[in-house]
């Protein structure tokens, strides 16, 4: 078996080698895009290796922290399965509409197929069963008998059409009635798999409000407060710091560059500002490096520019966070998300739906933390979007 498939693979690496070769292509053409896919999953695994490795950092430091990464990221597995779990219920209920239909057509045409077979079998039951006979004797022409016998065949043959169709419509509604089972069983085991996410995520949301409360109480005091907040910017410094030796080989590529849209940009929600860039945290020891904005859980972020995920996954304080590079060392930073809807390496366009609000990271109401940052350095996003996001909240 091996064999065989390792033949039909080479065959078919030698037909595409041959088209290259006969359309003017050369076959390092191949071998390029190919050594780039390589190197891209390669630089992917970095990628990984690296939000494991935050995460074994976090869970050495902090256990209570380290556990309420856990509980967001099943709580977010969980409510993206939803997401996709209402999408196969809208389907499996079209069609289930779509087979109802098929099923009174069907029902409509096998109906009319039968009143128009009995008909003609009680024509031919009058008849007599000698009407052959009866009919070649009665004709006093041999023309009006070839007629006669013509129009006879027709009849013969008009009854078999609708026996033929009678067994068509029946066969189709034994099919129809076979996938309207099926499809019922399908929203069945839909809903029982809605109901355990729905005692997952009742059961994680205790967890998680047993957790934030357990770091709230360790935080009472300003100090405190500054010190997460500086041990969340050093994390946060310390990821783009690597992602930045990595992004040197990651391929990006936009449109047009993104600087060239500056002042143009749309925010990615259209939340009110809760918090602009450089507003003073914990008592003014701290500056905010992002803007916040508020705005319902599972409201939908959209990706600001053209550009490539280069990290998703949770981060202390960010929550869960996605980092896109634009090209031109510039990245969008989108945090404390409900759910993640992109993975690292996925291209992206503008507007494109790449997260939900939420507030996770222990915060606690919904929000989206955004930041850019070109290189290392966060820059104020404020100029690059067309209009202030909303007013600010007091």
């Amino acid at each position: 078996m091996w064999h065989g498939l390792l033949a039909k693979r080479s065959f078919s690496l030698g037909f595409v080698l041959l088209i290259v070769g006969l359309t003017g292509v050369g076959a390092d053409v191949i071998a390029q895009q190919v050594a780039s896919q390589a190197q891209l999953r390669e630089i992917q695994k970095k990628i990984e290796a690296l939000a494991d490795d935050i995460g074994e950092r976090v869970r050495d430091r902090d256990a209570l922290t380290a556990e309420l990464g856990d509980i967001e990221k099943q709580m977010a597995a969980a409510r993206k399965r939803q997401g996709e779990i209402r999408l196969e219920v809208m389907a499996a209920e079209a069609e289930q509409r779509r087979i109802a239909s098929e099923q009174q057509e069907q029902e409509s045409l096998l109906t009319g197929e039968q009143r128009e077979l009995a008909r003609q079998l009680r024509a031919a039951f009058t008849s007599g069963r000698q009407e052959r006979l009866k009919l070649m004797l009665n004709q006093q022409s041999p023309e009006a008998l070839g007629r006669t016998l013509t129009y006879y065949r027709y009849l013969n043959g008009a009854r078999m059409q609708n026996m033929d169709a009678v067994n068509t419509a029946l066969s189709r509604l034994v099919v129809l009635a076979e996938s309207a089972a099926e499809n019922t069983a399908r929203l069945e085991r839909l809903a029982t798999e809605t109901a355990e996410l729905i005692k997952t995520l009742d059961r994680d949301r205790g967890e998680r409000q047993r957790l934030v409360a357990a770091i709230e109480s360790r935080l009472r005091d300003e100090q405190g407060v500054m010190a997460s907040l500086q041990q969340q910017e050093g994390e946060l410094k310390s990821l783009i710091d690597d992602l930045s030796a990595i992004l040197d080989e990651y391929p990006t590529h936009s449109e047009a560059p993104l600087t060239q849209m500056r002042g143009n940009l749309t925010w990615p929600v259209a939340g009110r500002l809760r918090s602009s860039f450089g507003s003073n945290l914990a008592g003014g020891r701290v500056k905010s490096k992002g803007v916040e904005l508020a705005a319902p859980s599972g409201t939908e972020v959209r990706s600001i520019y053209h550009g490539r995920v280069v990290f998703a996954d949770w981060l202390p304080g960010m929550g869960l966070l996605m980092i896109v590079d634009h090209g031109e060392e510039l990245l969008s930073l989108y945090g404390y998300n409900e759910t993640l809807q992109k993975s690292v390496g996925d291209w992206i366009a503008p507007g494109d739906v790449i997260a939900t609000v939420g507030n996770s990271g222990g915060r606690g109401e919904s929000a989206l933390y955004f930041e850019m940052r070109r290189g290392k350095r966060a820059v104020n996003p404020a100029p690059w979007f067309q209009r202030r996001p909303g007013p600010r909240q007091r």
